[in-house]
C-alpha cells in the first residue's frame, strides 16, 4: 500500500475514535479522498479510452485483474449504495441522478460478480464522462453525510429495515462473489463503515489501477516531462514549446530541474480570524524553448478541489524562468488573472531565493529539495532580522 495513503488512514481510525478528534479525522479524510480522486482524474486526462478497458493482468490475483473503468464504478457503486441506503436511508445518487441510462450500464449492482472477459465487455461500452460525473457527485454527498455525523452517529448499526431495503433494491447481486457484502457491511457500525468503504477501499483499489496504467504506460511519467517525438501527433504550440535539456543552461545552473515534473501540493497561510487556511493545489514544471528556461503552472485549489473547496483569491497562474547567464541567475516572471510579479533568483547554499522587485522585503524561497518533496514559503525578512511568514507550500511528486 502507498505509504503515505496508508499513513493518512491510520491517522483517520485514530482520529475517529474519539470524540474531540473526530472533527480533525473528518478533515484527514477529506484530504485523503482528495488525493485519492486527483489520481483517478489524472487518468482521465492521459489514457485513451480503450486504456480503461485493458485488463494486463487478467489472470492474476488482486484488485489488478480488473480494469480501470471496472474499479471506478466499483468503489463508487460500493460507496453510494453503504452511504445512501445504509447510513443516511435516503435514495442512491444512481437513482436520483438517472445514472444507469447516462452511464449506459447494463448493470445497477457493484459488479463484484462479473469476471474475466465479462469485466472488459461491461466498461467498453460506459460513458466514461458520466462514469465520472458519478463519482464526483457520489463523493460530494458522502462527504456531506460525513460532515453531519456526530461522534454518537459513529456508534450506530445498521438496522434490520435498512438490510431488507437493500435486498429488495438489487443493488447486489445473488452471485457468491456478491451477496458476501450484504453481511459484511451490516455487521458494521457507522464507524467501520467509514474506515473501510470510504477510504480503504479507495486506497486498494487506486493502487490496482496504477499498477494497470504503469504497465500500459510505463514511459509515461518520462514522456510527461521531455518533449514529445516528432512520430508522435502533437499540437504544434505545445511541440514548440516544450524542450528537452540542452546546454543551454550549465549543469551548474540547473537549479530547477529537481522540480520538473508534476506536484500535489498543501498550501497554508498565516491564520486568518483564529485559522489557518489549508489548500490543496497542483504544481507543474517543463523545460521550454530549446532549454533556455523551465515554465510552471501553478493551480491552487487544484482543478480535482476547486468545485468542492473553492477560494476566491484562488490562483491558475504561471512562471517563466529563463537563465540569465550575464548574471549567472534567474530573471522570472509570474502572471496570473490579478498579479504579475518580476523576480530575481539566486542560489544560496541549498536554497533557491527568490527576490520580489515589486515588494520591499518579500522573498519566495524553495528549500528542502528531494526526489519526491520540497518546501517553498512566501516571507518578508526584514532589514532588523525580523521574519514574517505570508504563505508556505508543502509539494509531494506526483507518482506514475
Amino acid at each position: 500500500m502507498n505509504r503515505e495513503w496508508s499513513e493518512q488512514n491510520k491517522r483517520i481510525q485514530s482520529l475517529i475514535k474519539k470524540a474531540d478528534t473526530l472533527e480533525q479525522g473528518k478533515t484527514v479524510l477529506f484530504d485523503l479522498r482528495n488525493d485519492l480522486m486527483n489520481t483517478l482524474l489524472s487518468f482521465r486526462e492521459n489514457l485513451k479510452r480503450e486504456d480503461f478497458d485493458s485488463m494486463p493482468f487478467m489472470n492474476a490475483d488482486g484488485y489488478h485483474c480488473k480494469n480501470i473503468a471496472y474499479s471506478i464504478w466499483h468503489i463508487f457503486r460500493i460507496e453510494d449504495i453503504v452511504a445512501h441506503t445504509l447510513i443516511n436511508g435516503d435514495e442512491e445518487v444512481f437513482f436520483s441522478g438517472n445514472y444507469q441510462n447516462r452511464i449506459n450500464s447494463p448493470i445497477i449492482t457493484t459488479g463484484n460478480e462479473l469476471i474475466k472477459e465479462q469485466i472488459s465487455n461491461f466498461t467498453k461500452h460506459l460513458n466514461l464522462d458520466e462514469l465520472y460525473s458519478y463519482s464526483a457527485d457520489v463523493k460530494n454527498s458522502t462527504e456531506d453525510i460525513i460532515r453531519n455525523l456526530t461522534y454518537n452517529n459513529l456508534k450506530n448499526n445498521v438496522t434490520e429495515y435498512r438490510k431488507e431495503k437493500l435486498k429488495s433494491l438489487g443493488v447486489v447481486s445473488s452471485d457468491e462473489n456478491a451477496v458476501w457484502l450484504i453481511d459484511y457491511w451490516c455487521n458494521k457500525d457507522v464507524r467501520g463503515l467509514i474506515q473501510m468503504p470510504f477510504s480503504r477501499h479507495w486506497i486498494m483499489h487506486i493502487e490496482a489501477c496504477l499498477r494497470i496504467k504503469n504497465k500500459l504506460s510505463p514511459n509515461y511519467y518520462l514522456c510527461s516531462i521531455t518533449k514529445p517525438q516528432n512520430n508522435k501527433p502533437m499540437d504544434n504550440f505545445i511541440n514548440a514549446l516544450l524542450s528537452n535539456k540542452t546546454d543551454r543552461i550549465p549543469d551548474e545552473y540547473d537549479w530547477f530541474a529537481p522540480l520538473l515534473g508534476d506536484w500535489d501540493c498543501d498550501y497554508y497561510d498565516e491564520p486568518t480570524q483564529g485559522q489557518k487556511r489549508h489548500v490543496k493545489g497542483e504544481w507543474l514544471f517543463r523545460r521550454i524553448l530549446e532549454g533556455t528556461g523551465i515554465q510552471d503552472i501553478f493551480i491552487f485549489p487544484s482543478r480535482a478541489t476547486k468545485e468542492t473547496n473553492p477560494q476566491p483569491d484562488g490562483e491558475y497562474g504561471s512562471s517563466l524562468r529563463m537563465f540569465n547567464k550575464a548574471e549567472g541567475c534567474y530573471d522570472v516572471v509570474y502572471t496570473c488573472d490579478h498579479a504579475m510579479k518580476r523576480l530575481t533568483f539566486t542560489k544560496q547554499g541549498d536554497k533557491l531565493v527568490g527576490k520580489v522587485h515589486s515588494e520591499k522585503d518579500a522573498y519566495w524561497i524553495f528549500s528542502d529539495i528531494t526526489g519526491n518533496t520540497f518546501h517553498w514559503k512566501n516571507v518578508r525578512l526584514y532589514n532588523n532580522g525580523e521574519k514574517l511568514l505570508v504563505c508556505e507550500i508543502f509539494g509531494k511528486r506526483v507518482a506514475y
